[in-house]
């Protein structure tokens, strides 16, 4: 659509466009962490956080969006669903899915 309207010059398909987005989006988080010691030896997000990341962002590339009813399917039921990713990220987790949700399908 973006494309049709002329705000971009190049046609991307969307899981491209998303992904690329979320490298984006996460090189951003690193940078700006709180305590400023967020570097790629000692990034700000834990192994596990990363992986329910990037699985929100292949789900978003795929369905152009994510809420929370979502966790409980694969593959994040695998991993615990709902209340697995509500542990790991808390009261946050609202801000963290609507800001994927904004910027990754920007």
């Amino acid at each position: 659509m973006r494309y049709a309207m002329h705000q971009e010059n190049e046609l991307v398909p969307n899981p491209e466009k998303v992904m690329a987005n979320f490298r984006t989006w996460l090189a951003q988080q690193n940078a700006s962490s709180a305590v400023g010691s967020a570097s790629a030896e000692h990034p700000r997000f834990t192994e596990e956080e990363r992986w329910w990341l990037e699985q929100m962002a292949e789900h978003i590339a795929s369905n152009l969006g994510i809420e929370t009813e979502e966790f409980g399917y694969a593959p994040f039921d695998q991993r615990g669903g709902l209340g697995q990713v509500h542990q790991i990220f808390g009261a946050e987790l609202p801000k963290v899915i609507d800001e994927l949700n904004r910027e990754l399908a920007a």
